[in-house]
């Protein structure tokens, strides 16, 4: 069989006993098992086979197993995302066209409320019942956002302590992409990742209250050069983390009480 494919078709064996088993088309299931398509968005089997554009050789580590709520064992096969490689700083000096964020008028003072505000609404979010489905091939499931908010929350702020500790600070590039199928964001808890993002936001904002007035300008160096202040780190975190709540479907900043 060859070792590299520039399409792959994936055929799912279900047996007697309703084990689903994922498979190359190069692999055909024997004649006394029926073959059915696997859904990679719930594990629901519909039809009779999908294709994948996938990269070569990259399917092993998108197949997982995951017991459903009846208990039957599926093996998922999930899309692998085209890595973003963009460039975001500039979003610490324009507004954003997509979530509306606008550095120009986030005033430091507002900064650490906004970070704890911003995990409010995630909880119905990975509560909802297709929270693991991806809407489509190139854009993550909420759950897998999810993950990713968590994360960052984590990540800015170890970069935030470096930057208050170190002159001038450098940190690693940290690869969300990478990070996101070495962490199998898919297969996590919702409830978990939820608990998580909200403590993590929680420590977040902690953590910029705490900024005292003449370490706002300090300097901290990404791996690839990017500088950043005390402050336009903050401005960065905050525009992904409201990013990403427009992307689930939330409003970029949650309603307050009058």
């Amino acid at each position: 069989m060859p070792t590299e494919y520039s399409k792959l078709t994936f055929i799912t064996c279900v047996t007697p006993s309703g084990i689903v088993y994922a498979v190359a088309s190069e692999l055909l299931c024997s004649p006394d098992v029926p073959t059915r398509q696997l859904d990679y968005r719930g594990g629901r089997a519909r039809g009779d086979r999908m294709s994948f554009e996938r990269s070569t050789g990259a399917h092993d580590r998108h197949a997982r197993n995951r017991v459903s709520a009846s208990g039957r064992r599926t093996t998922l096969v999930t899309m692998p995302i085209t890595p973003d490689d963009k460039d975001w700083t500039w979003v610490t000096t324009r507004r954003c066209g997509f979530c509306g964020f606008d550095p120009g008028g986030v005033h430091r003072t507002q900064i650490a409320d906004r970070i704890a505000e911003s995990s409010d609404g995630w909880r119905g979010v990975l509560a909802r019942a297709d929270a693991d489905h991806r809407p489509n091939d190139h854009t993550w499931s909420p759950l897998e956002y999810g993950c990713h908010v968590r994360d960052v929350h984590t990540v800015m702020r170890e970069r935030l302590e470096l930057m208050l500790t170190v002159t001038p600070a450098t940190f690693a590039n940290w690869d969300q992409d990478e990070a996101a199928a070495d962490g199998r964001y898919g297969e996590q808890d919702p409830g978990v990742v939820a608990d998580r993002l909200e403590a993590n936001a929680a420590a977040f904002a902690t953590a910029y209250r705490a900024v005292a007035d003449d370490e706002w300008e300090r300097e901290g160096l990404r791996g690839n050069g990017a500088a950043f202040t005390v402050w336009s780190l903050a401005a960065y975190a905050l525009h992904d983390l409201e990013h990403h709540r427009v992307d689930v479907g939330l409003p970029a900043t949650p309603e307050r009480a009058e």
